[in-house]
């Protein structure tokens, strides 16, 4: 996987909150639906070498620090994770955008407006398949839907990328850039798995 310069890490770290949120493409395309498919793929991927290894779910769960949250609204029943943990593997993640102890929902209803789009590539079917199915503990050793997740968050990540350059004109050139760059380094770390 090709490193994140050290330039643009630091010039996207010293971005402030304000100045992300009002860059559409940049800030929803890729800083939130981007990172939300690149945390779904990850965790899918590593839940697929945890099973290779005949390691048992519960410690997938912990090293993500996985739980099912309680509540209301589009992703009650879905397990999530901290967004920070995918970080600690070496991953960059623009930490300083998001709240602390930050977590992403696996295979959210939120996600259905995303596999409408003309972009989604692989299978729309098994996309709905893993946004309707109420995932168990044991879903994680189950091979087949690991497999299928690994595909959802790739594909989520490339309608991400088509998304902000199809709508980056809305943003300023300095975002552009800088999400150019973002796209060159998760790119990078999608290859790295085929």
């Amino acid at each position: 996987m090709k490193e994140i310069s050290s330039k643009l890490k630091k010039q996207i770290m010293g971005l402030k909150y304000e100045e992300i949120v009002s860059q559409h493409s940049f800030c929803y395309d890729l800083l939130v639906y981007g990172i939300e498919a690149l945390g779904n793929f990850y965790v899918m991927k590593e839940a697929e070498r945890f099973i290779e290894a005949k390691k048992p779910a519960k410690e997938l769960f912990k090293k993500f620090s996985i739980i099912r949250p309680r509540g209301f609204g589009h992703d009650k029943g879905k397990f999530s994770f901290r967004t920070d943990k995918i970080a600690d593997d070496g991953i960059f993640i623009p930490l300083h955008f998001l709240p602390k102890k930050h977590r992403i929902s696996l295979f959210d209803r939120d996600y259905y407006h995303r596999t409408s789009l003309d972009s989604w590539i692989s299978k729309k079917d098994d996309a709905i398949l893993l946004l309707e199915h109420y995932w168990i503990t044991q879903d994680f050793e189950n091979l087949s839907l690991v497999e299928k997740g690994i595909q959802f968050g790739r594909d989520m990540l490339n309608v991400s990328v088509r998304e902000f350059n199809k709508n980056k004109g809305r943003d300023s050139g300095k975002f552009n850039n800088l999400g150019e760059g973002l796209i060159e380094y998760y790119s990078s770390f999608l290859a790295k798995f085929h």
